[in-house]
């Protein structure tokens, strides 16, 4: 296992396109057919695809909601010495709020975003695009 200093990082779009999209065209058909830990990763690019997706109805968030208990649940089972971190953790809300809000791609965090005033005051692109 890496030490958290030997760890890779990439941004999250670099992440999200290499492993949800290159990844299992490159070595899918080298994991043995059910693999656990191949199922479970395929289970969280299925929950990205729904919540990431440009249409949406309240049965696919439900649907959604199922997917992420169930890959949570096989997470732990899996990785018993390895934490749920919070992004994970807010999986959850996912599917309540893709119903409150539709599309989660047309949110913005902006909105609860604080930023001081003194940006606000010294940078007229940030006022503009308030």
């Amino acid at each position: 296992m890496l030490s958290h200093t030997e760890m890779m990082y990439m941004s999250a779009f670099f992440l999200y396109s290499y492993a949800g999209r290159f990844l299992p065209l490159l070595i899918g058909h080298l994991v043995p057919e059910g693999d656990c830990f191949w199922d479970n990763f395929l289970m969280l690019l299925t929950i990205m695809d729904y919540v990431f997706a440009p249409v949406t109805t309240a049965d696919k968030a439900d649907y959604v909601a199922m997917l992420v208990e169930d890959f949570l649940v096989d997470f732990r089972e899996l990785y018993p010495e390895r934490r749920l971190i919070p992004k994970m953790h807010y999986m959850i809300h996912l599917p309540t709020w893709m119903k409150l809000y539709g599309l989660l791609t047309s949110t913005s965090v902006y909105n609860f975003v604080y930023f001081p005033i003194q940006v606000w005051s010294s940078n007229p692109i940030v006022v503009y695009a308030l």
